[in-house]
């Protein structure tokens, strides 16, 4: 059986995180835990997938928080964010916008109307 590339096995551990997991990720850790160097990580994920490795891993935070936003769970904006270790909630709204196109506020509003419909 032929063994999993170092990029097919970073996106197995993005893919693995919970919320509380995405705190620590990024190409740095993932490369360290996998035994090469973020270059060489980041070599093999764009060859690989034809991505960067770190819009791969925004692209996952995202999607995280986004299912934050949809639970009934009463987390602020700034909580989320902090959650997955972002320093400035600007920060975390401009990338969740990029992924998204709106503000993790009308995400969470717009999935409460279909919720009551």
């Amino acid at each position: 059986m032929k063994s999993k590339s170092t990029a097919h096995r970073a996106a197995d551990i993005i893919f693995a995180g919970k919320a509380e997991d995405f705190k620590n990720i990024s190409a740095d850790a993932l490369a360290l835990k996998l035994g090469v160097s973020a270059q060489q990580l980041s070599a093999s994920f764009q060859k690989e997938f034809d991505f960067y490795i770190n819009d791969f891993i925004d692209h996952n935070i995202t999607y995280q928080a986004a299912l934050l936003l949809k639970s009934r769970k009463k987390l602020s904006i700034k909580e989320i964010s902090e959650l997955f270790n972002f320093t400035e909630v600007d920060g975390f709204i401009t990338i969740f916008k990029k992924h998204f196109g709106i503000s993790p506020d009308r995400y969470r509003e717009t999935a409460r109307q279909q919720r009551n419909k």
